[in-house]
Order: C-alpha cells, then sequence, then structure tokens
C-alpha cells in the first residue's frame, strides 16, 4: 500500500507542478547588443599587444576615403600619450613614461614637489586614474572566402599614412612615451589560402607596405599582392594589418598627423578579373545596431537647437536624440547601451526620445518588464529648474523633463487595453533614498502586468520626454539591459484539501483491493 501511496503522491505531485510554469524572455536585443562584426563580412580584432586585452585602435570612418564614403581608421595612437604632471603624473615615470596610479595622489597628497599641487592636479589626477602611456596596439583587419585550388588570385588594397604615423618613420619621436628609438611598427597585407580545415596551406603571400614604398606623405597608395592557390584550398584569406602601433609626435603638445588608413579593397581570379570577390570591399556597409529591433521615435523641433554640433562634423548621428554608444554600456562583456540626448532640446523646444519593441500577447499571462538607466550629473530629468542653457531666457525655468517606463496591452487593432506606467526618477530617488537622482549610477527598475482579456500583443517603451539642454558639464542619460520575462496563466489546480481527499480515497482503494499487504 505504501508504494500505491507513494504513486499517488508523485502523480499529484506533478499535477499542482503543472501548473506552474517558468518565465520565457520574450525581448530580441534587449541588452542592445547585436552580433557578428562591426565591419560587416570582415573580422576586426583590436588589442594590446602582448596582453591581447582590448582596445579602441580601429574603427570605419568617413575621412577621405580613396572611394565611396568610407575607410578604415588605424588609431596608431590610441596606446597612449606621454602623461606628465598635468595630466596627474606627479611621479614621472621612468621610460616608458605615464602611469597615472596611486603613487601619484600620495605625492600630490604629500603636497607635490617642487611646488604645491592644487584641487585642480588632483582633477587631473582623477580624471586620468588608471591610464598608461607606451603600450603598442594592434589592428588586424580579415576576410575569409571560397576559393578553388589551382586558381591565380589577386588582392589589392589603398593605404594612406599621416605625416607622424610610427609606420613610416625610422625613429620614433624624442617626445613620445618610449623616447627616441626605433620604430616597432609594422604595416602589411597577406594573401593566404587554407584548406577545409581553415589551416593555412604553404606559405602566405605578405608586402610590408613601407618596403613597397608607402610613406607619411599622406597620400593613398595602392598595394597589389598575388599567388596561386596550391593543391587542398578551399578558401583564401585577405588580411591588412598595423602591428606594434604607438604614439608618435614631433611635438610633446598636440598629438596631430598620426593615423595610417586603408581602403579600396579588391579580390579576382585570374579566370574572372572583372568579378569582385569579395564582400563588402569598400568597407562601405554599415554595422547593424542593437536598436535594430526596436521601434526607435524620435522628436526634434529644432534640430539645429542648443546642444547640435554643426561644424565641423556633418555627421547625422550628431543630430540624433536617440542612438547607440559604447560608453552607454551596462552589459559585462558588452559594447553598447542608448544614449539620450537632451541637450538637442529646449525648455520652449524639447526633444522626445522612445524605443519600444511589441510582442505577441497572452491574456491571463504574467509580464515584468525591467531596464536600468544611468543619468549624469546635469541630466534635465534629474533635475527641478535649468541651470545653464545657451538660451538664456531657460535659466531658472521648471525642467520640462520626464522619463518614463510602460508596459502596455493591446488588442487586436492595436489599441491600449490596459497599461503600466513608471515615473523613472521617482523609482531612482526610491532606490538612492534621497531627491538627488544624477548621480551617474546604474539602477534596476521593474514593473508587472497581467494581460486582461482582449489582449493581442504586449508593448514596452522606455522613454524620454521633454528633453533640455541643462549643463554646464555632462547630462545625457542611458538605458540599457532591458528584459520582459512572460509567465503563463497558472492553470486550476485542486486545493490542499481536495488533494487530501483525493489521497485518502486513493489510500483506501489500495487497501480494499490488497487487503493482506503491509
Amino acid at each position: 500500500m505504501r508504494s500505491f501511496i507513494a504513486l499517488g503522491l508523485t502523480s499529484m505531485m506533478a499535477l499542482m507542478a503543472a501548473g506552474q510554469a517558468r518565465a520565457v524572455e520574450l525581448l530580441t536585443s534587449g541588452n542592445i547588443e547585436v552580433s557578428g562584426s562591426a565591419i560587416p563580412n570582415w573580422n576586426l580584432s583590436e588589442s594590446i599587444t602582448g596582453s591581447g586585452a582590448p582596445i579602441d585602435s580601429a574603427e570605419v570612418v568617413g575621412f577621405s576615403p580613396i572611394e565611396g564614403t568610407k575607410d578604415l581608421w588605424l588609431k596608431a595612437f590610441s596606446g597612449g600619450r606621454p602623461l606628465g604632471v598635468e595630466q596627474g603624473n606627479f611621479e614621472m615615470d621612468a621610460l616608458p613614461a605615464g602611469d597615472v596610479d596611486g603613487i601619484d595622489f600620495l605625492i600630490w597628497q604629500r603636497g607635490g614637489s617642487p611646488t604645491p599641487l592644487s584641487a585642480d592636479d588632483l582633477d587631473d589626477w582623477k580624471g586620468n586614474f588608471g591610464a598608461a602611456a607606451g603600450r603598442l596596439t594592434t589592428a588586424v583587419l580579415r576576410q575569409t572566402v571560397a576559393a578553388v585550388a589551382g586558381e591565380t588570385y589577386t588582392f589589392k588594397g589603398q593605404s594612406r599614412w599621416e605625416s607622424n604615423y610610427s609606420g613610416g618613420v625610422e625613429m620614433l619621436s624624442e617626445f613620445g612615451p618610449l623616447g627616441e628609438v626605433a620604430s616597432p611598427t609594422t604595416t602589411t597585407m597577406e594573401l593566404a589560402f587554407l584548406n577545409s580545415n581553415g589551416s593555412v596551406l604553404g606559405t602566405p603571400v605578405a608586402l610590408d607596405l613601407k618596403a613597397d614604398g608607402q610613406s607619411n606623405i599622406d597620400f593613398w597608395q595602392e598595394h597589389t599582392l598575388m599567388g596561386t592557390a596550391p593543391a587542398g584550398t578551399t578558401q583564401v584569406r585577405v588580411t591588412a594589418r598595423a602591428d606594434n602601433m604607438v604614439w608618435n609626435d614631433i611635438d610633446d603638445d598636440m598629438g596631430d598627423h598620426q593615423s595610417a588608413f586603408f581602403d579600396g579593397f579588391t579580390l579576382t581570379a585570374a579566370s574572372a578579373p572583372a568579378t569582385e570577390i569579395l564582400l563588402n570591399p569598400g568597407l562601405e556597409e554599415s554595422p547593424g545596431s542593437g536598436l535594430d529591433p526596436w521601434t526607435v521615435t524620435q522628436v526634434d523641433p529644432d534640430p539645429f537647437g542648443p546642444g547640435t554640433i554643426v561644424e565641423p562634423s556633418t555627421d547625422p548621428t550628431m543630430f540624433e536624440v536617440v542612438r547607440t554608444a559604447g560608453f552607454a554600456n551596462h552589459t559585462t562583456g558588452g559594447a553598447a547601451g542608448v544614449w539620450l540626448s537632451p541637450f538637442h532640446g529646449s525648455v520652449d523646444s524639447p526633444v522626445d526620445g522612445t524605443i519600444s519593441q511589441t510582442v505577441a500577447g497572452t491574456p491571463g499571462g504574467s509580464y515584468t518588464f525591467s531596464g536600468w538607466s544611468r543619468w549624469e550629473g546635469t541630466y534635465s530629468g534629474g533635475v527641478d529648474t535649468i541651470t545653464n542653457s545657451p538660451i538664456a531666457s531657460d535659466v531658472g525655468k521648471p525642467s520640462p523633463t520626464d522619463t518614463q517606463m510602460e508596459i502596455a496591452f493591446l488588442d487586436s487593432t492595436g489599441a491600449v487595453i490596459d497599461s503600466t506606467v513608471l515615473d523613472v526618477r521617482a523609482d531612482r530617488a526610491a532606490q538612492i533614498g534621497s531627491a538627488v537622482v544624477n548621480d551617474n549610477k546604474w539602477y534596476l527598475h521593474t514593473i508587472h502586468g497581467v494581460a486582461p482579456a482582449g489582449t493581442v500583443s504586449v508593448r514596452v517603451s522606455a522613454s524620454m520626454l521633454d528633453g533640455a539642454f541643462n549643463g554646464p558639464g555632462s547630462q545625457s542619460a542611458f538605458w540599457d539591459d532591458f528584459s520582459l520575462d512572460f509567465t503563463p496563466g497558472i492553470a486550476a489546480v485542486p486545493e490542499p484539501s481536495a488533494a487530501a481527499i483525493c489521497l485518502c480515497g486513493l489510500a483506501l482503494l489500495g487497501f480494499v483491493r490488497r487487503p493482506g499487504r503491509q
């Protein structure tokens, strides 16, 4: 009988568990990250030489390309300039110079030498703490495509080097972090043939661009490599790279003209010389955005408002109220978050920025929408009064900015049946325990809702409404790491008392059928 009762208990527990469901994530790109390469169809790796740690040593830009509108910018200076007293390096480390660390703070604390150090000096130290100069950096751009054994391939590319690019000089400047030493920078292109396992066959065809006649004259120059695919070839890989780039300048102040650029790649086969094999050879295609799955709504009645930079940039993103940025990232290991730019607006001509996403909904289902926010020191959504603006009449007026999160349940026509709105400023204040909410820290916000009858879809949104310029200083807001969890409605299960009665009945039945069993 004990085994029969145990079976009944197990069955009843299974029935009760069936009424419970695990939450399901419904959002796409809730963390605002995008999969794939930053340059479509290419792989770009950027690192500090030796450690392999990531660093921003290259990106696609529009600085006078040889063709189209974009080229690859090699940031040879990204390893760091010499950091002196004016950057908080009071110790003035030996070469390679420029670590700003705790020893520098102790020197400031003790009064400095030979002259006393000021509060401004401490601000310089804070702003550069952890910075280091003289690091060598690398940027490698690659693409691999299908190839045929026995075919001859020609790989071409254009490069341009500015007057102080470390890859085009024999000796580095005495004003650089390494001093006047032989430049370690090499800039090369390569053509390699691979088998089906991705292993390199034979010796790649490589070209040192400096040896090919490239120099720091700031003009585009074409380079050509040619090779025949050996037996076993299934792929061909092309590479353009700069290794061991380092800060190099002719003085100790500006740090100008140290960049290099790549553009105008092409790969052709001898059997079809007019057919381009590479994908995105001119680097013209734009990468995906973590906001692609979201609907972005922006309202900017005056695109040339107080905080819009018109010159020297003509980049249309400078006019955007909502965009992604690396410095807006909250995701561990991530690269992007949502940047809100209230400074494009004014009190009388404010700006709106909203991101939203709509998913299928189920009546009776439970939905939880969450996301993280960070507000800089003078964000207009976190203050009562505008304290500074290029529009003098705005100063002293109440800030119009409202920041919200919403979960809305929609019917088959898209009309809102029910919704819940969260005042993010009030929620930040409750979590901080203070009315001062612009502390430049991340906070998690969460709202819940149960889909009413008639729900067909669920829309979640995060908004900055009526953003306005409020300086001086940093005044942006950021969103990241959204989530929408769905839990189906709990199925009806027997009350505990009813379940107990059922089990008693089962036990009694078992006893009657097996009177002699213990």
